[in-house]
């Protein structure tokens, strides 16, 4: 019998679990880019109330998602303890999604907020709930690292043609369906990318296979399940990493739209810029295995956050009407992005058997459950900083702007991913699970399993 170690994952499993990233990531690509610009130029509610509402919300994240992925770590079916998520899950998420762009335009301020805050809150839960076990389900499927590396690899190239489509396609989508009624546009374009993305994640859930088994004999407390999480030096620093890595992209991603519409006064280059640097993250995505086999996964995450403080840098000196070497710029800063992006998704995999290792104790959901958070943490300070910041600076809607706001647009754009990518650099200097220690963890496991049998 073949070990969880050696065992090899068949091809239609890697691909459409690889597909179900397409699915993910438009319901967290179009967010991620237009939700901050749809509250406050199309749903009417101010910058600063924007930013203090994805804070706010962010404060339950804490809570609810390391809650699910203990939930997932207690789960026990027929279909294993990921899958029942992936396959019933997408129909809430679609749900809350279209609620999401879909705020009635008659309701006063306040109720705007309460329904902004609600739906919000419940869109985030959503999100969790298919998106831990979703990333959990490579654990599950082998222990071989190899395979581990491939199927990740794989699902962060389709991740990023999501993003794409959840990013690239919302502009002219918006503009076809709403023919000049922006709130029916946003509400039709989730409703047919909704589908597309729920669509996607059934699909892996229904063919993907569980292997690995959990060991645990019994329910741990959530405390101590919490406590496992503290013992995982690995994972809360290639969390951290990723989450300042998700910042950078998300604070970009969001002032792309404020950027080109009032800075370079071309608002139709959003789309185009938007798909070439998600074009350029596919890129450096597929790059990945090259760069690692020549400097290693660390070096190569650390070269990326540097690629983004130097890009980042460049923009300061690009003036506003030279537009193609501002696309050259998206498109580097982009390119590199994507190894902080991707690679974390392949470490963190490992961490899994580290945590079990240190503590015999095997957390899955709660592991994945960090770079949920992680991802939904970067989002909300990302939204909040360009919020907070266009307040500051005087920015106004659909106006021409005032050279206060359209620094303040730079700065979000260009300075905020330069800093965070600075403590990136420092956090992996920190970092210490290589590809031997690794090995030598799964096969002291190995034997571990093999003494109790």
């Amino acid at each position: 019998m073949k070990s969880e170690y050696s065992t090899k994952v068949k091809a239609i499993e890697k691909w459409t679990y690889g597909f179900s990233g397409v699915g993910i990531n438009i319901f967290f690509g179009m967010p991620m880019m237009y939700l901050v610009i749809y509250f406050t130029d199309v749903f009417g509610i101010s910058a600063a109330a924007v930013g203090i509402l994805l804070l706010v919300s962010r404060m339950w994240d804490a809570v609810n998602d390391p809650l699910m992925g203990v939930l997932v770590d207690r789960t026990k079916t027929r279909w294993g303890k990921c899958r029942p998520y992936m396959i019933f899950g997408p129909i809430f998420l679609f749900i809350s999604f279209v609620m999401l762009f879909s705020g009635p335009t008659n309701l006063g301020s306040t109720g705007k907020l309460i329904y902004a805050y609600c739906a919000y809150i419940f869109f985030g839960m959503m999100y969790t709930m298919v998106d831990i076990p979703g990333n959990a389900m490579i654990s599950t499927m082998t222990q071989n690292s190899k395979e581990r590396t491939t199927i990740s690899t794989i699902r962060r190239v389709f991740c990023n043609v999501g993003i794409l489509i959840g990013a690239g396609a919302v502009v002219p989508l918006v503009s076809l369906l709403g023919q000049g009624n922006e709130s029916k546009g946003y509400m039709l374009t989730t409703i047919i990318l909704g589908v597309t993305g729920a669509v996607t994640i059934i699909l892996s859930g229904v063919t993907a296979k569980e292997r690995v088994k959990s060991h645990n004999k019994e329910k741990y407390s959530f405390k101590v399940m919490i406590n496992v999480l503290k013992v995982n030096t690995p994972l809360l620093i290639i969390s951290s990493v990723f989450m300042v890595n998700q910042l950078a992209t998300t604070i970009k991603s969001a002032a792309t739209a404020f950027y080109f519409s009032y800075n370079v006064g071309k608002p139709e280059l959003i789309g185009i810029a938007s798909g070439i640097s998600l074009l350029a993250t596919i890129v450096g995505t597929m790059c990945i295995p090259f760069f690692v086999k020549r400097l290693g996964k660390k070096k190569t995450i650390v070269y990326g956050l540097i690629g983004i403080a130097v890009s980042s840098l460049a923009l300061f000196f690009i003036k506003y009407d030279n537009v193609p070497m501002i696309l050259v710029q998206f498109v580097v800063n982009s390119f590199v992005s994507g190894f902080g992006l991707a690679l974390p998704f392949i470490m963190v995999i490992d961490t899994v058997e580290y945590g079990e290792w240190k503590t015999g104790i095997r957390s899955e959901g709660l592991v994945f459950s960090t770079l949920t958070f992680a991802t939904k943490l970067a989002t909300a300070v990302g939204g909040a900083l360009l919020g907070f910041i266009l307040s500051t600076t005087g920015y106004v809607p659909k106006v021409a702007q005032s050279q206060a706001a359209l620094n303040g647009i730079l700065i979000c754009i260009a300075g905020i991913p330069i800093v965070v990518a600075l403590i990136g650099i420092v956090l992996m200097k920190f970092y210490s699970l290589d590809e031997k220690l690794y090995d030598d963890i799964v096969k002291e496991l190995e034997e571990r399993k093999a003494s109790i049998n």
